[in-house]
This record gives structure tokens, sequence and C-alpha cells, in this order.
């Protein structure tokens, strides 16, 4: 059983790199009912012997997913308004330093977790701390503002610095790490990256049977044939692109010679359900006359 928990167990008297011991004193509701979760989920495998598991989140920052006026959601707003505004009034003081997360990190450590062995696992099973980046509300304003021109911030706190000051700054995750392997990939700048380019250069395209794509992969150029009717995502950025399959499929894609990757070599089989990534790292030529980035995945 997967029972999410979140950084907002932590109350005003948790140090400010808060360990996985650290009280748990919340002073808001979200908070009390995260550490109810977390007891429960102790009680369940002490009792019944269920494997629970849960993560204690830090501020998830995704530009997918629209902000939703959480205490952390500053940290996905100022994208948004910064491409569409050039200029955000965030409600948190400019020095107000919090434990954050990117969305890949984050699904990433989800699924690491349940992937664990139950033999891995401590007795912080139930809400482990994981740690990814932190970061004053300035830094990041600053690191946006190297990335989009005239990009400026006024810092005007609300209600929610309360919350906000009454968090760690950091979280030592030391028991996931130990415990089974965690490790974030995304630093400030990374996330940063990612955020504007998935935010400025998401596109669809729509592609009928008899249609390629001209690809080139690892310098060898193959022309991929697309399912009856898919809608392909283009990235203009590194995060890649999804084919959804909308009518069927065909029962196998002919991707050649993949240049070396011998486990995608040939002829690839179609199933019902197929597996993950059919054909990654690929530079597209001739869709929309601009190469972009692209990965094919079938969902």
């Amino acid at each position: 059983v997967y029972a999410p928990s979140s950084i907002a167990v932590f109350g005003p008297d948790a140090p400010k790199i808060a360990a996985q011991d650290s009280p748990l004193n919340p002073t808001t509701t979200y908070g009390e009912t995260k550490r109810t979760g977390e007891a429960l989920a102790g009680d369940y495998l002490a009792s019944f012997g269920v494997d629970c598991r849960g993560i204690r989140y830090p501020g998830l920052v995704s530009w997918q997913a629209p902000a939703g006026g959480g205490t952390t959601d500053y940290a996905v707003e100022i994208f948004h308004a910064a491409l569409e505004k050039g200029h955000y009034e965030c409600f948190v003081g400019p020095d107000t330093r919090l434990p954050m997360m990117y969305i890949d990190d984050a699904i990433r450590a989800t699924l690491e977790l349940m992937d664990a062995p139950a033999e891995s696992l401590g007795s912080s099973r139930a809400g482990y701390n994981v740690s990814g980046i932190s970061f004053t509300a300035l830094e990041l304003a600053d690191a946006i503002a190297e990335r989009i021109d005239g990009f400026t911030c006024d810092f005007v706190p609300d209600e929610r610095q309360a919350y906000a000051d009454s968090w760690p700054a950091a979280v030592d995750d030391s028991a996931a790490r130990e415990d089974w392997g965690w490790k974030a990939e995304y630093d400030l700048d990374a996330m940063v990256d990612a955020m504007i380019e998935g935010r400025h250069g998401f596109r669809l395209g729509v592609f009928y049977a008899g249609q390629f794509i001209r690809a080139r992969v690892r310098r060898h150029h193959h022309a991929v044939p697309m399912p009856r009717l898919a809608v392909v995502v283009l990235e203009e950025a590194r995060v890649g692109a999804a084919i959804r399959p909308m009518q069927g499929r065909p029962e196998k894609v002919d991707l050649g010679n993949t240049g070396g990757w011998s486990a995608w070599r040939g002829r690839v089989a179609h199933r019902a359900n197929p597996p993950g990534p059919i054909l990654g790292a690929v530079d597209p030529g001739g869709v929309d006359g601009k190469a972009v980035p692209l990965s094919l995945i079938h969902i």
C-alpha cells in the first residue's frame, strides 16, 4: 500500500534541516492528516503485516500541472507568470527557503521506493524524507531572470508565509539513501531549464497512416511509420515526446538499424500493452521544417 506523506508533518520545532526522526508537530490540518497517515501505515504493518510505504514529499514543481494555491506553489506559478507576463508577485519573502523537488525526481522516487525489496526498508518506511532541491524564492527568481530577459519579481508575503516559516528549509534523506539508494537528479539549474523548456515548448502534431517521421539516430537516418492515427507531442526540449495511438496499432514498426542499440535493432513488435520507449534520443528532420528532439513512446 502506498500512502504519500509531506514535509507538512514538520512544525516550527523541527530543525532547519529536518532529520528523519525529527519531532512531528504540524501546525496545519493538512500536516496533521499526513502525520496521522504515517501512524496508521505503521500500525497496519505492525498489527496486520500490511506492507505500507510512503514519502514525505517536498514542494513539487511541474509545468504540466497547474498550481493549486498551496504554500510551495509559488515555485510553479512564477514560471507561468514569467512566460506570460514577464512579472510575478511572490506570496513569500525573498529569503524563504523550502525543500522542493522537480516532478520527474518525485515520480522516480515513488517508483524506486515501491520497487525496493521489503527487507531493505527500515522503520522510516511509512514516511521517508527525500531531498531534492532547497532554494530561496529570490534564488529561483534570479535563475529565471537569467533565462528570460526583462523578468521581474516583487515579494509580497501573505498568510502563507507563516506556514512556510513553520517548515524546515531542507530535509536529511540519509535513511532513503541507505535503505533504497535514493538520489535526486535535478538541481536548481536543471529544474529551471526543464520548466521553461516544457512550459514554452509544448506543441502538438497529428500524423496519419502512410506518413513517416524522418529521424536520425546516432547518425543513422530512418523513416519511422506512424500508427493509423496518432497524436505526437513534440518538445523543443530534452523532455522528449509521446505518441498516443488513437485508432489501433500496426503489428510492427520497422526501426531499421538503430546505430548500435542492439536491443532496439530491427523490427519491434507491438503488443496490446507495449513496453515503454521504442525509440529515444531522436533528432527528426522535416517536421514543420524544424528539427526538434523527439522520443517515441507508446502508452
